[in-house]
């Protein structure tokens, strides 16, 4: 007798810091009880930045309540094995190298896999939707409406009126596009991105460094230090 796949996969719940609700007074005083001396003694930018964000970071995780995001669920008929194969061509691709031609065919061989065994398992949910749903269509109402739904995200892009289908073309035309908005010889180019001199030294007061603080959208996302702007406000 085969086995029943399991269905209703969910995804691991994700727990994130809510910066609506900083306790920002306990934080100020957690800060205020630091010694910053080493940093004032130090003429090292990375390490006084270094030990500024360390402290930002714990005090931070201190006063900063957790919010458990909701699972997300993945289509009816996703299946562990499905979830696997998706997993293990994610894989293949970060690690994939311009030249490996072993690794290609790895994850064409697995995409063209993919591809059938999500096929198959569409099938057999359906399947088992109709022989466990008598008496009670609504659940195959509610499958019918989900796939039914239109999907944001465009199925077929055009550049300069031709057609681009595939993952390779599709590429190929976002290089071609951004080649011809940008390069070398393009007259736009901020001439910042190509500086004559090096910067020896930097000078600003604490009025200027407070008014760009104080201008920081909220709203953006934090940056590759992991200070978000709610946090530098």
């Amino acid at each position: 007798m085969a086995e029943t796949p399991k269905y209703g996969l969910k995804s691991t719940p994700a727990v994130v810091p809510d910066y609506n609700k900083i306790d920002f007074e306990g934080l100020n005083n957690y800060l205020l009880d630091i010694d910053f001396s080493p940093c004032m003694a130090s003429n090292d930018v990375e390490f006084i930045w270094s030990h500024i964000k360390d402290h930002l970071c714990q005090g931070l995780d201190l006063f900063t309540p957790k919010v458990h995001l909701r699972a997300k669920r993945f289509p009816s008929w996703f299946t562990p094995e499905i979830k696997h194969l998706c997993n293990k061509i994610k894989s293949l691709k970060k690690s994939l190298k311009s030249r490996s031609t072993v690794k290609r065919d790895k994850i064409l061989q697995l995409s063209q896999l993919l591809n059938h065994k999500v096929a198959v398992a569409k099938a057999a949910y359906e399947a088992h939707l109709v022989n466990t749903s008598e008496g009670n269509p609504s659940r195959i109402f509610r499958y019918l409406r989900s796939i039914s739904q239109p999907s944001g995200i465009p199925t077929r892009m055009t550049y300069n009126s031709i057609p681009a289908e595939t993952d390779q073309i599709i590429a190929e035309s976002f290089n071609k596009y951004f080649f011809s908005v940008f390069n070398r010889q393009s007259p736009s180019t901020p001439a910042s991105m190509c500086p004559l001199y090096d910067i020896q030294t930097v000078s600003f007061t604490e009025s200027e460094v407070y008014n760009i603080l104080s201008n920081l959208d909220p709203a953006k996302a934090k940056g590759i230090d992991g200070i978000g702007p709610t946090l530098q406000k």
